[in-house]
Parts: structure tokens; sequence; C-alpha cells
């Protein structure tokens, strides 16, 4: 792949993030997956569709946030660039998380 092919393939990503009003990124590294990410995941993928809120906001499996002995990790970022990081995620707080912070 040469430099404009990967410049079009990076706008093309960032265009396509933009089409969602938030963005909910889920560590998927050994130390979260180990806690129980991927029931996170799927908690939150869940919740998105019970709430109407699927097509809005994408979930997104990432590399690790840094904070291992405090995983799962989950940092939600808004399109206007806020962020929010929460530690220590069970497949319930995702239920919450959804719930308060997204669609209330």
């Amino acid at each position: 792949m040469n430099r404009p092919e990967l410049q079009a393939l990076a706008e093309g990503e960032l265009a396509k993030q933009q089409e969602f009003r938030c963005r909910l990124l889920c560590c998927a590294s050994t130390a979260c997956l180990s806690s129980g990410a991927q029931e996170v995941r799927k908690a939150l993928q869940d919740e998105l569709k019970t709430a109407g809120l699927i097509k809005e906001v994408q979930v997104v499996a990432t590399g690790c946030k840094g904070l291992c002995s405090q995983g799962p990790v989950l940092e939600v970022q808004t399109a206007a660039g806020e962020r929010t990081l929460y530690a220590n995620i069970t497949p319930e707080a995702a239920q919450q998380i959804v719930q308060q912070h997204l669609a209330g």
C-alpha cells in the first residue's frame, strides 16, 4: 500500500467515525479479555439495540488503554470530543452506561 492509498483509507475511516454521535472504545487486550471484555462488548451492543441507539453509537474493540489492572476498560468518545474513561466494567455496568450516559 502506498502513501496516497493509506491516506484515502484514513480519510474514509475518519468520515465513517463522523457518522456516529458517540463511540465506545472497549479494550480488547489480553488483560481486559481475561476480565470479561467480550461480555461487556456484547452487553453494550445488546443495550444499544434495546435503546434504539445502534445506528448512533459505534462499539469498537481497541488495543490496550494502559489500565490493565483495572480492566475491562471502556472509553466513551462523543462527537464533540469529550472523553470519559470507565474501569472495572461489568456487563451490568455497561448496560447502565448506555442507559444513563447515552440514552438519558
